[in-house]
């Protein structure tokens, strides 16, 4: 049996160019990652302090228990939507937004 190095390319080609891509996104979406565990470790800090269960804070967001553990994971792209749901439920700013003053003409 003779080795055909070119199938071995075409096999071996799809798993690098994917692996490359998950290089690329994990390198662009560091900043929101960031964010979005500094969020979770808020929510396990809240849920420590209450005494509450995943599941309760889940009712409270309005959003499935599968949903609550991607948030508590930390790697879930929040929209600012859910965000401010956090917000109003835990009472605390999780992300500020600076104000600049207005700029005249």
């Amino acid at each position: 049996m003779a080795f055909d190095i070119e199938k071995l390319n075409e096999v071996a080609k799809p798993r690098n160019v994917e692996a490359a891509e998950k290089l690329r996104t994990r390198k662009d979406g560091r900043e929101w990652i960031r964010i979005s565990q500094a969020i979770a470790l808020n929510l396990h800090y809240y849920l420590y302090k209450t005494g509450q269960t995943q599941k309760a804070l889940a009712e409270q967001l309005g959003v499935s228990p599968a949903y609550m553990t991607k948030l508590m994971k930390g790697t879930e792209n929040l929209t600012l939507e859910t965000i401010c749901k956090i917000q109003d439920v835990i009472g605390e700013d999780l992300v500020q937004v600076v104000h600049y003053p207005a700029m005249s003409d």
